[in-house]
């Protein structure tokens, strides 16, 4: 059964191996031979760093637009193509003006040549082929998006093409179904600070070229970062925000007592915060950190040297994260509460 949309979703709906088979060793020789290459392979690992680590603390590389459009292209194609052959296209929808989505409703009752349907999805997941929404800019090169939805974010974090309505019209005027032409590379930021420096711009195609460089994922925007929510948030709200989160590879500390346990555990390991790292995430109301909390936290981040082991921010750093493909830093998102601890947090 075909889900639709409807035609108004904002951002303020949230804030807004196959095992190998040993060798069997037969004679004398055959076992000392083996011996001395596994003595010689234990040595070596000793002499290596560990892998393991050396990827975590690895940074996300730095992609120039150019790369970041024709990794994040590459990645479109793969995803679009694997639905055509599935004969199934999943369009997920944001914003859509009526008569679009009248449009795309009708394109869902009709078989198109090879037997390919479309259908529409409430959800970003991973069976979404592609999400629709409005573009201000339709420059082929950068194209941006009119609205930051929670379904635009979602979309860039999991590496889901998004694109214009345009798609929509060209599919039904033609009578077939084809990979879209154009695709949004930017959401609009809410910061005058970003704006000026031009950080967002690329940002999902940024997103995008992560994903199709790293398929495990080792580099997903929030890695290593826990974050704790403090303040009022309403439950929807919440939800969002924690699937934003996990999407991009944070893990959610749910309640004080995890926040002290973790800031022991990284003070205590030293290690540094390229690999771990504490976000408070600050609402505009409500209750703020327990005096217990709040003390150790200051505790720490005035003896702890730069980079910080803990950020305290506005909610709104989540978002223009997500929108410039990368954390931003903590200067930029000062809280309406617990702002001696963000300006401890700051570098």
């Amino acid at each position: 059964t075909n889900t639709t949309t409807g035609p108004s979703e904002s951002e303020e709906s949230i804030t807004d191996m196959k095992t190998k088979p040993k060798k069997v060793v037969t004679t004398k020789r055959e076992r000392k031979d083996a011996s001395e290459e596994k003595n010689a392979s234990n040595a070596c690992k000793r002499q290596q760093p560990n892998r393991a680590t050396s990827k975590a603390s690895d940074k996300a590389p730095a992609f120039s637009k150019e790369e970041a459009t024709r990794l994040a292209d590459e990645r479109y194609r793969e995803r679009f193509q694997a639905a055509l052959d599935d004969k199934v296209i999943t369009v997920a929808a944001s914003n859509l003006s009526e008569d679009d989505m009248a449009l795309l409703k009708s394109l869902c009752a009709k078989t198109f040549p090879d037997g390919v349907r479309m259908r529409t999805t409430e959800s970003i997941g991973k069976k979404t082929t592609l999400c629709v929404m409005p573009a201000d800019s339709h420059n082929m090169d950068d194209c941006l998006a009119s609205n930051r939805t929670f379904k635009a974010m979602k979309s860039a974090l999991e590496g889901i093409p998004m694109t214009t309505p345009d798609w929509i019209r060209s599919c039904g005027r033609e009578g077939k179904i084809e990979a879209p032409s154009q695709f949004i590379r930017s959401l609009p930021s809410k910061s005058a600070e970003i704006l000026k420096s031009g950080e967002a711009l690329f940002g999902v195609a940024r997103l995008a070229a992560l994903l199709q460089s790293q398929p495990k994922k080792l580099q997903l925007p929030f890695r290593n970062v826990h974050v704790y929510f403090c303040g009022s948030y309403s439950k929807e709200t919440r939800s969002k925000l924690g699937q934003l989160l996990k999407e991009g590879g944070a893990k959610i500390l749910s309640s004080p007592a995890d926040v002290s346990s973790r800031l022991q555990a990284i003070a205590k390991s030293g290690t540094s915060n390229s690999l771990s790292k504490i976000v408070i995430l600050c609402g505009d109301t409500g209750v703020t950190l327990p005096k217990t909390l709040e003390g150790e936290l200051k505790s720490v981040l005035k003896g702890s040297q730069s980079p910080k082991i803990a950020s305290v921010v506005h909610s709104q750093w989540l978002m223009e994260s997500v929108t410039c493909g990368k954390p931003m830093p903590a200067a930029l998102f000062e809280p309406t509460a617990q702002k001696e601890l963000w300006q401890l947090c700051l570098d």
